[in-house]
């Protein structure tokens, strides 16, 4: 995880802006949705971890078009749809 971020930097130092933000973003949000499914694998049935899914989604408002605000928004909603479904 954290040699993704190192990536991210150096992407965003060379110019690579765009590429450095769409890593983050899916970095958090994968990180999110992979510890979800870390905690159901050990038998927890909570899913309060999801919250921190607002991150990916404030950055993604900050930083992207409508359209990929949009487009993050819905892959977002569509993994929090996905882990409720594995009950």
């Amino acid at each position: 995880m954290l040699s993704a971020l190192v990536l991210a930097y150096l992407l965003n130092r060379n110019g690579y802006f765009l590429l450095a933000v769409i890593l983050t973003v899916g970095l958090f949000a994968s990180a999110t949705f992979l510890s979800v499914l870390m905690q159901r694998s050990q038998g927890s049935q909570s899913v309060s971890i999801l919250y921190y899914l607002i991150i990916p989604i404030l950055v993604s408002e900050m930083f992207f078009s409508l359209r990929g605000y949009l487009i993050t928004v819905a892959m977002i909603l569509a993994g929090v749809f996905g882990v409720t479904q594995l009950n």
